[in-house]
This record gives C-alpha cells, structure tokens and sequence, in this order.
C-alpha cells in the first residue's frame, strides 16, 4: 500500500480514503470489495469515485452505481483533474 500512495502522491489529499483491496481481504471485481467500502465509507455509490486500470474491475463499480475513472497508463491519470 505504501508504494502505490507514494507512486500516486499528488492526489493523495483529493480523497478523504483511500482503499486497497489487499488490506481488506477481498478481491476486485468482487462486489463485496465494492459495498464493504460503501458501508465503512457510510455512503451511497453515486458519492464515491473508483479509480483502476483493470477494466472489468471499473465495469464492476460502475454497475453498482460508483463513478469511475478507467485509466491504462501513469498520463491518463495525470491529464485527469479532481476537484
């Protein structure tokens, strides 16, 4: 977990959380993965953004209600600005 909040510093403080699936035991695109975090966050789907380069892991939250970003490469996510 440590490397990839490095990796992706600059965005670290645009998100009150950030959730890595190998801490919390489940696997994406499992939907656990998904509602688990919905619940701990206290939110509904529409409030939450995913943000993954497996495109069925993004196909996953986006049927379940969540914003999305599906990004293949580290410019993708840089062209990408959180407000």
């Amino acid at each position: 977990m440590n490397f990839l909040l490095r990796k992706f510093k600059q965005w670290n403080d645009c998100f009150d959380k950030v959730f890595i699936p190998f801490n919390l035991g489940y696997a994406k695109p499992d939907k656990d993965f998904f509602t688990n975090i919905l619940k701990e966050l206290n939110a509904q789907p529409c409030d939450v953004l995913f943000i993954d380069d497996d495109k069925k892991n993004v196909e996953s939250a986006k049927i379940l209600g969540l914003n999305t970003i599906h990004y293949r490469n580290i410019d993708d996510l840089n062209s990408c600005k959180f407000i």
